[in-house]
């Protein structure tokens, strides 16, 4: 008595492999364009995030967040909201976007303690500040020797640099100014008037 084997042919198997690999290629592009889409919505909800802090700000403090001293500077919790503010409208949102205790880092505290404040700041990635489109919520590296990137100013003490801060998170958002245009400025040295 003979008995036939069922099974597949080396021939069955790679023709099975071949639908299967013809099928991922045609799906893997609508995954990656839903990925996509959702990306762009939570960069479209960050953007919404930051102009409701912004309106909360103004209605708290009326005026809208201040631009701060210059892209050297870090914000200090015990300098306000206004004109004295060194950090910018990034660090002056955060009590509006459920960062309050970011942005009091440091507050009340002796100089070192404010230098080890603002030295954590910059390097404190908030994801509601980064297009996840376009980077991710990490820390990036800091290159002292280029003009953009003179490493930070700490008014706790006195406008002395961050030191360590070779790492820094960064934002894909920028403010508006209006019809005033200032060139990217460092800001003043010191906190000296």
């Amino acid at each position: 008595m003979y008995f036939h084997k069922r099974g597949f042919t080396l021939v069955e198997l790679l023709v099975v492999i071949a639908i299967i690999g013809i099928l991922i290629a045609i799906l893997l592009p609508a995954v990656q364009a839903a990925r996509e889409a959702a990306r762009r919505i939570q960069c479209a909800n960050n953007l919404k995030q930051l102009a409701t802090g912004a309106h909360l700000h103004l209605d708290s403090h009326g005026h809208f967040p201040t631009g701060g001293w210059g892209y050297r500077w870090v914000g200090d919790p015990d300098r306000g909201f206004g004109l004295d503010q060194p950090g910018g409208w990034r660090y002056n949102l955060l009590p509006f976007i459920e960062q309050g205790a970011v942005h009091q880092r440091g507050s009340g505290g002796t100089p070192d303690e404010k230098r080890l404040a603002a030295e954590a700041l910059t390097q404190t990635p908030i994801a509601t500040f980064f297009c996840p489109s376009r980077r991710a919520a990490k820390l990036y590296p800091h290159n002292p020797k280029t003009v953009q990137s003179n490493r930070p100013n700490n008014p706790g003490v006195g406008g002395v640099r961050c030191n360590g801060a070779d790492m820094v998170a960064k934002s894909c958002y920028s403010a508006n100014g209006g019809t005033l245009f200032l060139d990217t400025d460092p800001g003043p040295n010191t906190v000296a008037p």
